[in-house]
């Protein structure tokens, strides 16, 4: 977060290119209020064309007098990228502050940022199908953990089970949220140490197999017998391809995850991970998750060796990979911001799929995003001005989500009340009313 916000806003901070904006700042601190009557210079400074004095900005400078402790200035954003909004009192030379917008094309400024996890477990042990365990979180109280952090949409991926989604979704169904749970399942074929996410499936592909195995080795045997592996071990590559197209088929997003994950070695061979990018087997590749920076360096590495290679490479995805997650240290540091029309699993599959993703992740205090140059540059305004002004909003909406688990009188129709908070809040902050 940007510390201004301690003592500052600014709206909108999101704006649309080539359409004159009234841009409005205040101050919320009784010590900073702009002065009634005085003049204000403010400079308009993009952020990507530094100019080092070589040209005039008069068409840069708005003189502006305060009123009601406020000042708003008009101004046309010509570029998509950032720009510093500085603050002066008169013709003094130091200013009084610095902030920022950010301005978008069209296309992007009709879609709404999303702060997300499409990976996550409640369970305490893998491989198992026990359906509870000392110690696992609840189901049911993992969302209002999500949405107390600030998220938009989130999935519960348990290794070799779906159900838990389908309960955790099903118990805020009769209820309006800010928050998109989605379905989903971490999927273990038989005889297979790959691991792949089902972030939005309609049905489980977990249950397949463990429901029908002769369908599943039937399956994979035809793959096999009628399709050119150049892998060796053609029944894993196999296994994968079907894991891949049963997840497309259920409506998932299929999501290959963590190639690095160090269990002695590297838990899958750089060479099978090059066969499943250039026969496309799935929809995304988890470069950032439970594992630690040495894996998640490598992933990188390898999403970036295999791109130079001509592979058309699929998506970036970001994910907490948390066990257990309310004490995990990966919640709240590894996530995704997906650029969506809506918040709805469609749509969030949709954008991931065409590229509108940014996987980030925290390291110390500070933090890294990947993805495209476009979305990054975005991403990380929204990382300092937008979410931390959200957050307040979700944490409400958490705690009654919460009240509401354990069946707390009134928590319901507080929620519903309070479902478009975070919706309305975004659309003021993006000028949209």
């Amino acid at each position: 977060m940007n510390s201004n916000l301690n003592f500052y806003r600014i709206e909108p901070g999101i704006i649309e290119v080539g359409k004159e904006t009234e841009v409005t700042i205040r101050a919320i601190d009784n010590n900073r209020h702009f002065e009634e009557g005085v003049v204000y210079r403010v400079t308009i400074w993009p952020t990507t064309r530094n100019q080092h004095g070589f040209t005039k900005i008069e068409d840069r400078i708005k003189r502006v007098t305060a009123h009601n402790g406020k000042i708003s200035f008009k101004f046309v954003y010509d570029k998509e990228e950032e720009y510093y909004i500085n603050v002066h009192k008169g013709e003094e030379k130091d200013r009084i502050v610095q902030l920022s917008v950010y301005a978008v094309e069209s296309d992007l400024y009709a879609l709404r940022p999303l702060k997300g996890d499409t990976h996550c477990h409640c369970c305490p042990t893998d491989y198992t199908l026990w359906r509870k365990k000392d110690g696992a979180d609840n189901p049911e109280v993992i969302p209002a953990e999500y949405r107390r952090r600030g998220y938009d949409f989130m999935t519960l991926t348990d290794h070799d089970r779906y159900f838990g989604s389908v309960e955790m979704q099903e118990r805020f169904r009769k209820i309006r949220l800010g928050l998109c749970i989605n379905r989903g399942e971490e999927v273990h074929a038989p005889r297979n140490f790959v691991h792949v996410v089902n972030f939005g499936g309609e049905y489980s592909v977990n249950e397949i197999f463990q429901n029908d195995p002769d369908r599943f080795n039937r399956e994979v045997q035809e793959i096999v017998d009628t399709e050119k592996i150049d892998y060796f071990d053609k029944w894993l590559y196999a296994t994968n391809a079907w894991v891949g197209r049963n997840i497309r088929k259920a409506n998932g997003l299929a999501v290959f995850c963590h190639p690095h994950w160090i269990s002695q070695v590297y838990n899958v061979p750089d060479d099978l991970t090059r066969q499943f990018m250039q026969n496309k087997l799935f929809d995304a590749y988890e470069v950032v998750g439970a594992s630690n920076w040495h894996c998640d360096n490598m992933k990188i590495a390898l999403y970036n060796q295999l791109k130079d290679e001509g592979i058309e490479m699929p998506p970036l995805v970001g994910a907490s990979d948390a066990h257990l997650q309310t004490c995990s240290p990966q919640f709240g540091k590894k996530f995704s911001i997906v650029f969506a029309e809506k918040n709805e699993t469609k749509s969030l599959i949709k954008a991931i799929k065409e590229y509108r993703i940014t996987p980030v992740e925290y390291l110390g205090d500070d933090y890294v995003v990947h993805g495209k140059y476009r979305y990054v540059s975005y991403a990380r305004y929204l990382i300092e001005w937008y979410f931390p002004l959200t957050l307040e909003i979700c944490e409400e909406e958490g705690n009654l989500m919460r009240k509401y688990v354990l069946g707390i009188e009134g928590a319901e129709e507080e929620l519903n009340a309070r479902a478009d908070n975070a919706l309305e809040f975004y659309k003021r902050f993006s000028g949209r009313n």
